[in-house]
């Protein structure tokens, strides 16, 4: 779980939060389901940032799943980006944060809130209110490490019964208006019609590229782990599967001995790996010709589809 994104190196871009959050809102619907309501607010004239958008953009992701779980019965997410001018006064969440101009991003919901107990641990690592099993997206201390690596801080505010309300600030690096910045258009992304064998520990990361994979065109079929994978690779024996994408580092089974037991089944079929991990951490496990079939995570929508539509071509 931590491996996802606290390994990797920070690449930081100028980019506008507005265009960030537009960019993942239909998958943001997709994730949470039919019972919550997912309601943008984007700030007119909003500052910059100089970040790592995939992982800004994973931060988002975990924290809006993190408010969906919150709301079993339903509700509404609100995302909202603001500029912020911090002044000489500390916040009280955020008392360590500098005098500055910052962009917010902000995350509310209307679910059950956290007593004052529960706030006071919900940075420790690996502490989760949710049953076991249940836990889809990365811990608070996680997305609090996240963002203090991109320069930013996380506060949380919540009562019982009022909701909760997660504000992430970064610091702004000047104004960039929406219409200025490059844009991808999503119908101009490669498409498909192969069978994707994905293996990924990660739920929701899972979720979200099986999502992502099945819009361009492809079939997808998931698997948790590599024992996992290679049942299901012999569950479909008579049938094609053209790419093998895995995670390096799962439990059971790793996504190096995955693909050797793979290769062996389907000698014909392409594999692309996975990983958070750093690339001499890798090459260090054994993971050969990292460059030609390797995506460094996080990794933006059109980098993954790219990347697979290459294998595929490869």
């Amino acid at each position: 779980m931590l491996g996802f994104s606290r390994h990797h190196q920070v690449e930081p871009k100028i980019v506008n939060l507005n265009d960030l959050v537009e960019d993942i809102h239909n998958m943001l619907r997709r994730l949470i389901g039919e019972d919550v309501e997912l309601v943008s607010v984007d700030s007119p004239n909003l500052a910059a940032v100089n970040v790592d958008p995939g992982q800004i953009e994973q931060v988002l992701m975990n924290l809006v799943v993190n408010a969906r779980d919150a709301m079993p019965d339903g509700g509404r997410i609100t995302i909202e980006t603001l500029n912020f001018i911090q002044g000489s006064f500390p916040l009280p969440e955020a008392p360590d944060m500098p005098a500055g101009p910052y962009v917010v991003l902000v995350v509310r919901d209307t679910g059950t809130g956290m007593s004052q107990e529960i706030k006071a641990r919900i940075f420790e690592p690996f502490f989760t209110t949710k049953d076991e099993g249940k836990g889809t997206g990365l811990g608070l201390a996680t997305c609090r490490s996240i963002v203090e690596q991109n320069g930013g801080y996380l506060s949380v505010e919540s009562e019982i019964g009022e909701g909760t309300i997660i504000q992430v600030y970064l610091p702004a690096v000047g104004y960039v208006a929406v219409a200025d910045q490059p844009k991808f258009e999503t119908t101009a992304l490669p498409t498909g019609t192969e069978t994707i064998l994905l293996a990924e520990d990660e739920p929701l990361v899972r979720n979200m590229i099986a999502i992502l994979l099945g819009d361009r065109g492809y079939t997808v079929l998931e698997s948790g782990d590599g024992e996992d994978a290679l049942r299901v690779a012999e569950a479909h024996a008579g049938q094609n599967i053209d790419l093998l994408l895995t995670d390096v580092v799962m439990p059971k089974m790793g996504g190096i001995e995955l693909a050797s037991r793979f290769s062996k089944l389907r000698p014909n079929a392409h594999v692309l790996f996975t990983s958070g991990h750093v690339e001499e951490y890798l090459l260090s496990q054994g993971l050969p010709d990292i460059s030609s079939k390797f995506i460094q995570k996080p990794f933006p929508q059109a980098t993954l589809i790219c990347t697979v539509r290459e294998a595929l071509d490869s």
